[in-house]
């Protein structure tokens, strides 16, 4: 099994970074667009995180306190690290070296916009985004949403790394019945 795992919102805090660089660093995240509700649009959302450029990882985006017992967990696969590439190439920049201060040079890294192009059968995404979970599985790949307040995996908030264990134990078993049947 290849594990396709998501950075932001996963192992990265973007959300609080972001909600920092907009002076707003306690605001409370629980839907997607969260930053609508301030009565941005997206160009009023990205314009100060791109001005920051390539500061705004390394200096506000800090990790989730499970990222080393969830990569400890995903190890144990095949897996690469698949994020949304940002437009801007100082935030690009900034998310590399993020990556590899927190994971490790040696971390096996796609960045791209459409991670349902990676889904086939024996690949699993685990990701924050609905979205991206639902189109992973309609291109025949299998995808678990880790929890976060805004999406539907939101009831296990309190276990989240034991959320995506037994998704991880789960697929692992049902792909060893198929390969035996």
């Amino acid at each position: 099994m290849l594990i396709v795992l998501d950075l932001d919102g996963v192992l990265a805090d973007f959300t609080g970074g972001a909600c920092a660089v907009h002076g707003r660093p306690h605001y409370i995240v629980t839907t997607w667009d969260w930053y609508k509700d301030w009565g941005h649009s997206d160009r009023d959302f990205w314009h100060p995180i791109e001005k920051m450029g390539f500061a705004f990882y390394p200096v506000y985006v800090k990790p989730y306190p499970w990222l080393d017992e969830l990569l400890t967990l995903v190890k144990q696969f095949d897996w690469v690290l698949a994020t949304a590439n940002p437009l801007h190439p100082d935030l690009a920049a900034s998310k590399v070296e993020w990556i590899n201060k927190y994971i490790g040079k040696d971390a096996p890294v796609m960045m791209g916009n459409h991670k349902e192009l990676l889904a086939k059968e024996g690949r699993l995404l685990i990701d924050d985004s609905d979205v991206n979970t639902n189109a992973f599985r309609g291109r025949g790949g299998m995808a678990v949403t880790f929890p976060q307040p805004w999406n539907k995996a939101k009831d296990n908030l309190k276990d989240r790394v034991g959320h995506i264990k037994r998704a991880l134990e789960y697929y692992d078993d049902l792909l060893k019945r198929n390969k035996s049947a």
